[in-house]
């Protein structure tokens, strides 16, 4: 219906290419990341009040098992 707008065919026009050019776009990875970050990120700030290395350690290994999950799943955010 809007290809037009953007002066290519309906066949041309994709949800892929409407997020590839910036015209639409979520906070974080996925559509549900910063509602689902915030939770995990408030189990592991618990940690901070009892242990500052163990919340360290376990922050770090949240983001990099985050990145790593994501990227697995094939989320296209991950693979810019």
């Amino acid at each position: 219906m809007y290809s037009s707008t953007f002066g290519m065919p309906p066949a041309d026009l994709s949800a892929n290419w409407v997020f590839d050019h910036g015209y639409v776009t979520w906070v974080g990875i996925t559509p549900n990341d910063g509602e689902t970050r915030n939770i995990e990120r408030a189990e592991i700030l618990k940690l901070a009040k009892i242990d500052m290395k163990a919340y360290l350690n376990a922050m770090k290994s949240w983001g990099m098992d985050r990145e790593q999950r994501f990227s697995q799943q094939g989320w296209r955010k991950m693979q810019c």
